[in-house]
């Protein structure tokens, strides 16, 4: 996870992390605080958030928390709000994506449609907004906005994430076209298959041989890690990646090159 490499513009900076209550919400809470940022997780899970507040805490990192249905009406504007009464302006925004439920299309109805796209698509929406809102007067930032697989190649059972997804990506590209400018950078990380909490879940309800014909498709032959997402993460958030806007990065083994 970088650990002992200095990234330059990281340190004094003000990092928001939405879906700071997940396996990789954390880890890239934890990249950025260990490069001198003070770090606002966010989430819907207090439970997860708190458990992010204490490995952070615990390297003697500058951390607060911030509860909240970022989809709802103002809820996003108030999280930028606390991250700059706690910290100062926000400098950096990671969105990170919850869990994905399993479907197909004809099963999903118009409510599940509308839950869908509010849990993500609504969410990266609104952050990205209220980030640009506050970025633009403090002479810009990085947004990093993390998407599911499923937003580049087809994956059964996620119809709704997945088009989700892909409207992420294209919403970061026009983003970053648009306020490059204003010196706001706009780019994507695509976690390949993750060892997270949910990945776990998954295994332990599929069969024994769920995790052999995951790898067959992994030219490097392994499950990655939260860190390794997270170092992505924390490369497009700093100086290093200065001039880099509008892409997106698989963090994935080579899954997608196939």
């Amino acid at each position: 996870m970088m650990e002992g490499i200095d990234m330059m513009g990281i340190d004094g900076k003000v990092a928001v992390v939405t879906g700071g209550d997940s396996d990789l919400g954390i880890a890239c809470g934890v990249a950025l605080a260990r490069q001198g940022a003070s770090v606002v997780l966010s989430g819907s899970d207090g439970a997860g958030l708190k458990q992010g507040e204490k490995i952070i805490k615990e390297a003697g990192e500058r951390v607060a928390v911030f509860e909240g249905r970022l989809s709802d009406p103002g809820i996003a504007g108030r999280l930028m709000e606390f991250a700059s009464s706690a910290f100062g302006t926000p400098g950096i925004l990671v969105n990170v994506p919850g869990p994905v439920g399993e479907s197909s299309i004809g099963d999903v109805d118009d409510e599940g449609l509308s839950a869908g796209f509010a849990g993500d698509l609504r969410r990266y929406f609104l952050c990205c907004r209220e980030a640009v809102r506050a970025m633009i007067p403090s002479g810009g930032g990085s947004i990093v906005n993390v998407v599911s697989i499923g937003g580049l190649r087809g994956c059964p059972g996620s119809p709704v994430h997945s088009t989700a997804m892909g409207g992420i990506e294209a919403l970061s590209r026009q983003l970053s076209v648009e306020y490059a400018g204003g010196g706001i950078r706009v780019n994507c990380v695509v976690p390949g298959i993750i060892k997270t909490s949910f990945y776990r879940e998954l295994r332990a309800r599929s069969e024994p041989e769920f995790e052999k014909k995951l790898l067959r498709h992994i030219p490097q032959g392994r499950i990655g890690s939260p860190g390794e997402v997270a170092s992505a993460v924390l490369f497009l958030s700093g100086d290093e990646a200065s001039y880099i806007t509008g892409v997106t990065i698989p963090v994935d083994g080579g899954y997608t090159a196939v």
